[in-house]
């Protein structure tokens, strides 16, 4: 059973992208291929969501997750583009809904960054109790494979950390930035299969590293980071909001590749704020300025 980021990044690939849905412009089916390279991609499609996708992730069972901004909604897709269900909070609890991931038992976990907790809910949408309730203005989070919840803090006595807890949401330790500085705005947050940990600190234009202890082992400047992930070969795939490309980084730093789409129409990147590689090489961008989740095929994937 496919229940975690790492198991869908290990078995899944999405193959049967046409026939409807949300889905628009040329798309086809095909076989996948994990080896590619990142220097030219063709546009395949998008995923039309309606009032800003904040970000896209894995979900559980093989499933898609969007953060809709402005409709404050949550959306799991099949792998067809295919709405399966919306999760929404009563009333306004939610100011939008920030990063989320998945535990190892396929619980879905939500930054609400207005009430200062994270929300956990089952892929049938029904909600359990929250967790890390006060934690203050969570906005990026992440559930590595040995269990561990690390959430990002932007106010108060969260603001300057990285806060690691158990499934539970009790807190056991803290990621503090290097030596020196300051966290400014940190929104993504990722980890490898190592268990490293990977922070997009987004105003301070860098990515910090931590190995599975918590040290920090390396920062990599200049790329205004604002949506992380890693694909199957644990290299790091990153929005850079600014500059409106994704970069692509190896978990020692190295640059291997970027993309930019200039061009005026559909997949025209404008505020790009979260990238996934899937295991056949195609990319998903999601930009919540232009209501997208554009698609892209690599030069050397076989999809």
């Amino acid at each position: 059973m496919i229940t975690s980021r790492r198991d869908f990044l290990t078995h899944t690939a999405l193959v049967a992208l046409s026939g409807g849905g949300l889905l628009a412009g040329g798309c086809g089916g095909g076989g996948g291929t994990s080896r590619y390279g990142y220097q030219g991609y063709t546009y395949k499609g998008s995923l039309l969501i309606a009032d800003g996708p904040r970000w896209i992730n894995y979900g559980p069972k093989g499933t898609l997750i969007v953060g809709e901004q402005w409709k404050r909604e949550i959306h799991i897709l099949s792998q067809q583009g295919v709405i399966q269900r919306t999760i929404k909070v009563p009333g306004d609890a939610f100011q939008y809904p920030q990063e989320c991931a998945v535990s190892p038992n396929g619980v879905i976990h939500v930054c609400d960054s207005t009430a200062n907790v994270v929300r956990r809910y089952r892929l049938d949408g029904t909600e359990l109790p929250p967790i890390l309730s006060g934690f203050g203005n969570p906005t990026g989070i992440e559930i590595t494979k040995n269990g561990r919840i690390y959430t990002i803090g932007n106010s108060g006595d969260d603001r300057q950390r990285v806060s690691v807890s158990d499934l539970a949401g009790n807190i056991t330790a803290r990621l503090l930035p290097p030596a020196g500085s300051a966290f400014n705005d940190a929104r993504g947050i990722t980890s490898d299969s190592f268990n490293n940990i990977y922070v997009a600190d987004f105003l301070n234009a860098r990515i910090v590293k931590y190995d599975e202890s918590g040290n920090h082992v390396l920062t990599i400047s200049d790329v205004s980071a604002f949506g992380i992930n890693v694909d199957i070969q644990d290299s790091l795939v990153v929005t850079d909001f600014f500059n409106r490309k994704v970069r692509v980084y190896s978990g020692s730093g190295a640059i291997l590749g970027e993309f930019a789409s200039s061009e005026p129409g559909p997949g025209n990147f404008f505020e790009p704020s979260t990238a996934l590689v899937m295991p056949n090489g195609l990319l998903y961008v999601s930009d919540f300025v232009i209501n997208e989740v554009s698609i892209w095929k690599p030069a050397l994937a076989q999809v």
